[in-house]
């Protein structure tokens, strides 16, 4: 007998994945950026021009800025735990009858406080705007 896994689950596992990858790669781009950006301006000032040293060190700078004010590695990492522990968990969901409906959803929950909300500047880590949980919550 096959077990049917809460479409939502599915739906968030897929936005999980999905998510990662385009911080990871948006992370790898910021960080080619943050790293290319001073080397162009150190090695060929006098080729860009003033204007164009200007704009290739802001560019550099707003890249550093982005990846340490909105820990976009962390949260990506963060993220992709989430997703492989819920790909897992609905896994052994389908394999293992002993694992309920209500547990596989609890889990979700806690899974979903996990991956939280994109930290910005100023924020703590981890620690969502809103809705907060509590021990009592499943």
């Amino acid at each position: 007998m096959e077990r049917v896994v809460p479409p939502a689950i599915l739906k968030s596992m897929a936005r999980w994945d999905r998510q990662s990858a385009i911080l990871q790669c948006l992370y790898v781009i910021l960080g080619i950026t943050a790293i290319a950006a001073p080397l162009v301006v150190t090695s060929i000032t006098d080729l860009l021009g003033e204007s164009w040293t200007r704009l290739v060190s802001c560019v550099g700078a707003a890249s550093v800025a982005l990846i340490g004010g909105f820990r976009l590695s962390q949260k990506s990492n963060q993220i992709r735990r989430a997703y492989l522990d819920l790909r897992n968990l609905v896994l052994k969901y389908e394999t293992d009858a002993s694992i309920s409906q209500v547990e596989l959803v609890a889990e979700f929950t806690k899974l979903t406080y996990m991956v939280g909300v994109v930290d910005g500047p100023g924020s703590k880590p981890g620690k969502p705007t809103g809705d907060k949980p509590d021990e009592n919550r499943p």
